[in-house]
């Protein structure tokens, strides 16, 4: 029974800080990115427009893929700015 009770700890404590870690990284404002230089970063997601247009990164996060600026296609509005999937679908 203690053995049981021990292994159900364990499971909860990886639970627990599976979810944190999804937080963090699935649902921050942070983006994570490439530089030119191949060095990581994150960035907001505010600035990763800026970012793309000025040149400084190479590379962005989705929530499932890297993607590669001028190689992969890149969302637009109407008004011709960039925006990710997810923020068209809240829009």
């Amino acid at each position: 029974m203690l053995i049981l009770m021990v292994l159900l700890a364990i499971f909860a404590i990886f639970v627990i800080l599976f979810l944190i870690q999804y937080r963090l990284v699935y649902h921050s404002r942070d983006v994570r990115v490439i530089y030119k230089n191949n060095t990581y970063g994150m960035i907001e997601r505010t600035q990763l427009e800026e970012s793309i247009v000025s040149g400084s990164i190479k590379k962005f996060f989705r929530s499932y893929d890297w993607v590669t600026i001028s190689v992969d296609p890149l969302r637009k509005t109407n008004h011709g700015h960039l925006i990710e999937r997810r923020e068209i679908a809240t829009c």
